[in-house]
């Protein structure tokens, strides 16, 4: 029997009444879980198990190679991302993408920082218009990139970080709240073809 703390990056029905679960663990890297009866109607536990949700839980070995969650308590919910229907569209695509490139059993501290960081940032920026999506969604996948360690790649002399900087020219002047925001967790700024104009 383990207890950790997770981030659940996709869940999908199992069954009439159970759930499989892909959650990045603080202490395990990203494992497959089997949540047996939480979709039952009175469950109380349906609530908690969500994509996005940063959870703490118990799990145990099964023979199938997956693990049984249980005992799950939320930690965060992300509510400033909860309330505004193009941050919540943002993080699930962000969490869909995290699920599928990074490989079940994969454990760093980094990508557990990074994931909890971006996250909260997500959560408190203020809300931003949809032209402005594909820069959120710019904002994650380098940050990804850089923790998987292809930020310090270098491509004809420079880094991919610098060659995405010096892909854009400056930032229309809706975007330079959003730039800011962005800019205080990640050591660099967006280019300015990452908006929709």
């Amino acid at each position: 029997m383990y207890k950790t703390q997770g981030i659940i990056l996709a869940t999908d029905a199992i069954g009439e009444a159970d759930l499989s679960l892909s959650v990045f663990t603080r202490d395990f890297g990203k494992l497959l879980f089997v949540a047996q009866g939480v979709r039952k109607r009175d469950s109380k536990l349906r609530s908690i198990l969500q994509a996005g949700h940063m959870i703490d839980f118990v799990f145990v070995p099964m023979r199938s190679g997956r693990y049984r969650l249980t005992s799950p308590a939320i930690i965060e919910c992300f509510s400033g991302i909860r309330n505004e229907p193009r941050k919540l569209a943002a993080l699930l695509l962000s969490l869909a993408v995290f699920d599928k490139v990074v490989l079940e059993g994969a454990h760093d501290e980094a990508m557990w920082d990074f994931l909890n960081e971006w996250m909260s940032e997500l959560s408190e920026i203020p809300p931003f218009e949809e032209r402005e999506r594909a820069a959120v969604h710019f904002w994650f996948l380098s940050g990804l990139l850089e923790v998987l360690g292809y930020g310090a790649r270098e491509y004809g002399g420079a880094s991919l970080r610098d060659s995405l900087v010096r892909a854009g020219e400056g930032f229309s002047k809706d975007a330079q709240s959003l730039r800011k925001a962005f800019a205080s967790k990640l050591s660099f700024f967006l280019p300015d073809n990452c908006l929709v104009q």
